[in-house]
């Protein structure tokens, strides 16, 4: 196997695991700092939604890589 099949073997691995963390925080609950009353707290996401307890802001779930 040549470097260029190792490097697009890296290439498809790291973007299958990070459609996997996409899918896993989409739904899942996450300590965050609300945008809108900046109160740390505990979110449910569903489909990348969720709302804050404390000021019932929509908050979308943006899982842009770095």
């Amino acid at each position: 196997m040549g470097k260029n099949n190792f490097d697009k073997f890296f290439k498809d691995v790291k973007k299958d695991m990070y459609k996997i963390a996409e899918k896993n925080a989409a739904n899942s609950k996450l300590e965050i700092t609300c945008p809108k009353c900046e109160n740390k707290v505990k979110i449910q996401f569903k489909n990348s939604v969720g709302k804050c307890p404390k000021c019932n802001e929509k908050i979308n779930l943006d899982l842009k890589w770095v």
